[in-house]
This record gives structure tokens, C-alpha cells and sequence, in this order.
């Protein structure tokens, strides 16, 4: 798992478990960046899961706090789908053509997941909330999110995340 180059003394403070898919279960490599408020408490979590091979960047997993902004002090509406776009070279982002709601498992707790199809099919995303304070999204190109993704997802230890010296 790749981390940002970061000093630990300056490096966000992650007080929480993270739902992600473990690096270990995936087939490829994971990026992870951190983002931190003033008060250097971690705001949000983005990981980025790239397939080894030709696959590139295959899918962005964000987990943010219920009231998280970004950097220009804005919430938002589909970080996931945002940091994906950026990592694919796209521009913008496609038309939003359906959004439903569908209960789902997700860390062995029923959880009702919001999917959401676009006009470019090779796209699919989820959000839901997730431990009473956290929005989790997730954006994939090129592959659904399935059933067995969402029972992939476990909440990892935050020392995983930590930068080391």
C-alpha cells in the first residue's frame, strides 16, 4: 500500500477505523491520501485501487465526515466519483441518468446503499452511510460493484494509514 511521502509529526490524525477493501484482497495496488482540518484531525480518506497490468486506476473508495467540506469549504456531492474522473484523465463528469436505493450488507450490518447509473456506462457508483458519522463512496470504472465487494469491505485499523518515518 502506497502512502503519501509525509512527515508523521505532521501527518493527520486518523482517530477512527476505516471501511475499505483490504489492500491484502485486492489485485493490484492501493493508494491512500489523507485529508486533515486545520486542527490536523482527518477529515476524509481516499483510496484508490488500481488492477496491475493495463487496468490502471479500477476503482476510489472516499469515507468523509457527515459534515465534510473540501478545500474551498463546499461538501462534496461525489468525491468518489470526482477523484476517479481526475485519476481516468476525464474532465468532467457524465450525466446522471438514474438513482435508486438498495439494501445491501456492508460490514455485516444491513445498510441502505444509494446506486446511481450515467451516461457512460463503463461507470457505476454507491454511497452510504456508514458508523453514524461517515459518508462512504465508491466509484468504479470498468467493473460493478457487486454484492461481493460490499462484503469485502472491513473496517481496518487506523494505524494502517499512518505514515511511517
Amino acid at each position: 500500500m502506497r502512502r503519501l511521502a509525509r512527515s508523521p509529526r505532521l501527518a493527520p490524525v486518523l482517530g477512527f477505523p476505516v471501511l475499505a477493501v483490504p489492500p491484502d484482497e485486492w489485485p493490484g495496488s492501493v493508494a491512500v491520501s489523507l485529508l486533515a482540518g486545520a486542527d490536523r484531525q482527518c477529515r476524509a480518506v481516499y483510496l484508490r485501487y488500481d488492477l496491475f497490468g493495463p487496468g490502471g486506476t479500477s476503482m476510489v473508495i472516499t469515507q468523509r465526515r457527515k459534515a465534510g467540506v473540501d478545500a474551498e469549504g463546499q461538501e462534496p456531492s461525489r468525491p468518489a466519483l470526482d477523484q476517479l474522473l481526475h485519476a481516468l484523465g476525464q474532465p468532467s463528469g457524465p450525466e446522471s441518468l438514474d438513482r435508486w436505493q438498495l439494501l445491501t450488507n456492508v460490514a455485516g450490518v444491513s445498510t441502505p446503499v444509494l446506486r446511481e447509473n450515467f451516461s457512460e456506462a463503463r461507470l457505476d457508483y454507491a454511497e452510504f452511510d456508514w458508523d453514524g458519522a461517515w459518508v462512504v463512496s465508491i466509484a468504479a470504472w470498468q467493473r460493478s460493484i457487486t454484492e461481493d465487494l460490499f462484503r469485502m469491505l472491513r473496517p481496518l485499523p487506523p494505524e494502517m494509514f499512518v505514515p511511517r518515518p
